[in-house]
This record gives structure tokens, C-alpha cells and sequence, in this order.
């Protein structure tokens, strides 16, 4: 899982999780840019330090 949100490789986070389609429903209601999670937006610390790097 780690890898796969370092790389907001939604597809494998969605196969990872324990619940998949309540996870795909929550991204889905939440409309937000492809390199940012629906949890941190704009403060999302993995895309900050890759922006840094």
C-alpha cells in the first residue's frame, strides 16, 4: 500500500484495501486532482516533498 500511494497508483490502492469499493465510492464523491488524495488536498505530504525533490 505504501508504495502505491507514494505513487497514487489509485488502481492498486483500490485492489489493496480492505475495503475496495467503499474506497472507490469515497475517491469517486470526491472529485480532486489526479496527484492529490481526497484526505490531506493540498497538504498532501507525498506530493509536497516530490515537488521538493
Amino acid at each position: 500500500m505504501v508504495k502505491a500511494r507514494k505513487t497514487f497508483d489509485w488502481d492498486k490502492q483500490f485492489e489493496l484495501a480492505f475495503n475496495s469499493e467503499k474506497c472507490k465510492k469515497y475517491r469517486e464523491n470526491c472529485p480532486v486532482e489526479e496527484d492529490i488524495c481526497s484526505m490531506c488536498g493540498e497538504y498532501c505530504a507525498i506530493r509536497i516533498a516530490k515537488d521538493d525533490f
